[in-house]
């Protein structure tokens, strides 16, 4: 198992200067997902010869419905007779409640896809966050309204679970060169008298191509009552490929493909204030095989505040290069390498 150990809580979100995760849609209630048609704006890891994809197709690895969607792109075949099935409730416990909206699926171009699976929810006190795999993002260009691109989608409640929020996909500058895939993992953290939520997802390129990634966003929530929401970061890197090939895909043409990240897992220890997030490598050379790494930062590490009154942490102190390989996390203009300690 590989550690990579993140310094000086760097970039993590009381660093960074918070952007707003675009505007907030109400969520209303959820009708019956209509099918949708429209092509996907993105390529396919499996069109892309991506081998980790085609090992998948052929069924010699399991992964994340978010890597299958990766290799795969979405499934438009929708039964029109479908329902979702009704649970019969226990005695004395609340109705269900929609985190995500039909309303907000609908791409700029007015596809809808109402679509969401993998599911990840976090609390502290009143305030619930919840994450999930959004098909809008299939086809939704980059810089689309509330982050539709994305296929991992975000839900805020500020009244304990009653109601929720529908934000859209998370907030991603760089959506252009790698997108959130899904498969998300959200945890809580309280500090300072604030509180904030991590959302750690697949982070990969629409190309098919290149480094695969976990990235997250650090989002803190601003306003109080029930004007309350999230004000979140841009991406931090968390985890790249730790193996790159160049393979011919053609008489002249070469590409290269990494191993792929998947089946991200994130815990705080609120007592020492440090993040934890677990994540596989399909490695791509030899047989492949698989391998598990952990990434841990320190959330604590504060030193004042900035101009929209955040926490900052200390500047990141430079790392060192292990086995050839280095991680770069990005945040309010710094950057810091990742040790990587092999155990």
């Amino acid at each position: 198992m590989r550690w990579r150990v993140w310094l000086g809580g760097a970039a993590m979100l009381p660093l960074m200067a918070l952007v707003t995760g675009g505007g907030v849609a109400s969520a209303g209630a959820a009708s019956a997902p209509r099918a949708a048609h429209g092509a996907s704006v993105r390529t396919t890891g499996i069109a892309a010869g991506n081998p980790f994809c085609k090992r998948l197709s052929k069924r010699r690895l399991y992964a994340s419905s978010g890597a299958r969607s990766f290799c795969f792109g979405p499934k438009t075949h929708v039964d029109a007779h479908a329902r979702p099935v009704q649970g019969k409730a226990a005695p004395g416990a609340p109705s269900n409640v929609d985190a995500a909206s039909f309303a907000e699926d609908v791409t700029p171009s007015g596809v809808s896809a109402g679509g969401q699976s993998e599911t990840s929810i976090a609390a502290s006190g009143q305030f619930v966050a919840e994450a999930w795999n959004d098909s809008t993002g299939f086809f939704s260009s980059c810089s689309s309204p509330m982050g539709k691109e994305e296929l991992t989608g975000v839900g805020f409640s500020n009244d304990g679970g009653k109601t929720f929020h529908d934000l859209g996909g998370l907030p991603n500058s760089r959506c252009t060169k790698d997108l959130y895939e899904g498969d998300p993992t959200v945890a809580a953290y309280q500090v300072g008298g604030s509180t904030y939520f991590y959302f750690g997802s697949l982070f990969d390129s629409p190309t098919g191509l290149g480094l695969s990634r976990i990235a997250m966003d650090a989002c803190k929530v601003v306003g109080s009552g029930s004007a309350a929401t999230l004000s979140c970061s841009q991406p931090v890197i968390v985890g790249n490929s730790s193996q790159c090939v160049k393979f011919q895909i053609g008489r002249h043409r070469f590409a290269k493909f990494c191993s792929f990240l998947d089946k991200e897992f994130m815990t705080i220890d609120p007592a020492h204030g440090r993040l934890y997030m677990t994540y596989t490598d399909f490695l791509i050379r030899g047989n492949g095989g698989t391998q598990v790494d952990v990434a841990a930062c320190d959330l604590d590490d504060l030193v004042g505040a900035g101009p929209g009154g955040e926490p900052r942490h200390q500047a990141p102190r430079p790392g060192h290069r292990v086995e050839d390989e280095t991680a770069v996390v990005v945040g309010a203009g710094l950057a810091a390498e990742l040790v990587v300690l092999v155990a």
